[in-house]
């Protein structure tokens, strides 16, 4: 029944087409990048991060090759009726994962890194779309997947106004014959006064190949009525950290994060109605990559 909803179904397949319906050719594209998800919610979940996988990768890369090309717009923003689709918002006006990580990879000031196996580095990039120069310091992390630190650095950077340019490398090649690129991940940072206004997680392999622990998130709730903050700290590195309210319209200040061993992430949720303290965090769910898959070492 689920499949006869969907827009690509089998009355539309062309001659020029696969053959393949909608959901079909969604769960062949999660495939390539991720693992099995567990169950249908976790599914819609994969999917979601999946799409803003893909395009966030295609987004920095047009970013960094500024003046050559001047960014991008993806397809689609919102629907006009509740279906499967490649929007980034859906219907009722709720942020898929994409709209979420498109704040982040569309932020006035990027940084980015792009992986080369070939020579073992991570050549970090800063991407500015600010009309004036700009001069900070950007922050370099590399831990394994339980999030101990390998190595660690920083550099002051001048950025040009409207200007995109490798700002420096880090290199891997040793780090790489002791762990493998299966275990590592570069965490990168650039800080303007003191606080930081982008930062950048860079996966040496495809997400399915990460065998992540247990991040073991731990959420702390604050606030009354409408108005909520949630604190959500990682015991180990986690991927994609969203939060879901069940059965709630909410709207939250971010979502879909990635956090280093260590690390808190502050989320503002505004709610449609107000809620008791005690009926908020009963209904909130706190996840990651780590809680969608089929088969992991602590589910």
């Amino acid at each position: 029944m689920f499949k006869h909803h969907e827009r690509s179904n089998r009355s539309s397949v062309d001659s020029k087409d696969d053959g393949q319906i909608g959901t079909d050719k969604i769960m062949q594209i999660v495939r390539m990048n991720f693992r099995e998800p567990k169950n249908f919610e976790n599914t819609l979940w994969l999917s979601q991060i999946n799409q803003a996988y893909g395009i966030e990768f295609a987004a920095e890369g047009w970013r960094r090759e500024m003046p050559k090309s001047m960014g991008c717009v993806y397809w689609q923003y919102n629907d006009n009726w509740p279906c499967t689709s490649w929007s980034s918002v859906d219907y009722f006006g709720r942020w898929k994962a994409l709209q979420y990580r498109a704040r982040h990879f569309y932020a006035p000031l990027l940084v980015s890194g792009d992986f080369k196996l070939n020579n073992g580095s991570v050549a970090m990039w800063l991407t500015s779309d600010e009309l004036q120069p700009v001069s900070g310091q950007l922050k370099w992390r590399i831990t394994d997947l339980t999030g101990t630190e390998l190595r660690a650095g920083k550099e002051s950077v001048a950025l040009a106004a409207r200007e995109s340019r490798r700002a420096g490398e880090v290199a891997l090649r040793d780090l790489i014959e002791r762990h493998g690129t299966t275990n590592l991940l570069v965490w990168l940072s650039f800080d303007l006064g003191g606080q930081s206004v982008s930062q950048n997680t860079v996966l040496l392999v495809k997400p399915q190949q990460l065998e992540l622990p247990d991040p073991q998130l731990e959420a702390e709730v604050s606030g009354s009525g409408k108005t909520y903050t949630v604190s959500v700290r990682a015991k180990h590195p986690a991927l994609w950290v969203w939060l879901d309210i069940v059965g709630v319209n909410a709207r939250l200040s971010d979502n879909f994060v990635h956090l280093a061993s260590g690390a808190t992430a502050q989320f503002a949720v505004t709610l449609g109605q107000p809620m008791l303290k005690q009926d908020f965090t009963a209904a909130l769910k706190v996840r990651s990559l780590f809680d969608t898959y089929a088969n992991t070492k602590n589910n």
